[in-house]
């Protein structure tokens, strides 16, 4: 599902944000992305979103190249992607329901298969009857189950979220965390930015963790991080 070879992204002359990074991720994997700021979580996030082109290496997301991938490629790529940005990136003079809405008109779905579609996503992130509200008139945490709903809503492959537990207490990001692992559960690869140690440890997800760049823990697919540091 998800595969780096000698994956590498420089910035300037002397700045590896990636440095040698080579991984894989198997179709149905829930993973935990850990690191401190800087670690090059981001990076690899938006390298295998195709935001960000790499120095050096590859990236296959799908079965395609997408860090040589073109345009029209990359966009037919993030049509089975779904992802979660740190700044959400929400309309804040669209509804709830809108908000998500336009993720679907995107790819050009009908008024008819948005309107079943949108409240079963609410209901699986638990804002059903919250589809009138604006996002000014939101919790961080109901603000984030938007952007987990607008990133579910098309029955992605692939979550790619990048920090969705930021700056959220621990019983709203247990509960973001128990929403994404639902996603999973249903078969998506799920892909989890996040330095909150103590939401890994309670579970047994795989860890995959970045420092200065660099690959130095790969827990497996039996997770066991509180084995590993």
């Amino acid at each position: 599902m998800i595969r780096t070879i000698h994956l590498c992204k420089k910035y300037g002359n002397d700045v590896h944000a990636l440095d040698d990074v080579n991984l894989q991720i198997r179709q149905g994997e829930f993973v935990f992305l850990m690191g401190k700021s800087g670690a090059g979580k981001s990076t690899l996030l938006g390298i295998l979103s195709g935001r960000i082109k790499p120095t050096s290496g590859k990236a296959f997301v799908h079965g395609r190249n997408i860090s040589r991938a073109a345009s029209g490629t990359i966009a037919r790529l993030r049509r089975q992607m779904g992802i979660v940005v740190q700044d959400l990136r929400l309309l804040e003079r669209w509804t709830v329901y809108e908000n998500i809405a336009f993720a679907m008109r995107v790819l050009e779905r009908t008024e008819e298969q948005i309107a079943k579609r949108v409240p079963e996503v609410l209901e699986s992130v638990g804002l059903l009857g919250r589809e009138g509200a604006y996002p000014g008139e939101l919790s961080g945490g109901e603000r984030q189950r938007v952007a987990i709903a607008r990133a579910i809503v098309n029955n992605p492959m692939t979550i790619l979220a990048d920090e969705p537990v930021g700056n959220l207490d621990l019983a709203t990001a247990e509960s973001i965390i128990t929403t994404l692992e639902s996603i999973n559960s249903r078969g998506a690869t799920v892909l989890v930015a996040t330095h909150n140690e103590e939401i890994v440890r309670r579970r047994n997800h795989r860890v995959i963790y970045l420092e200065r760049g660099r690959l130095r823990i790969d827990t497996g697919p039996r997770g066991l991080w509180g084995d590993s540091v």
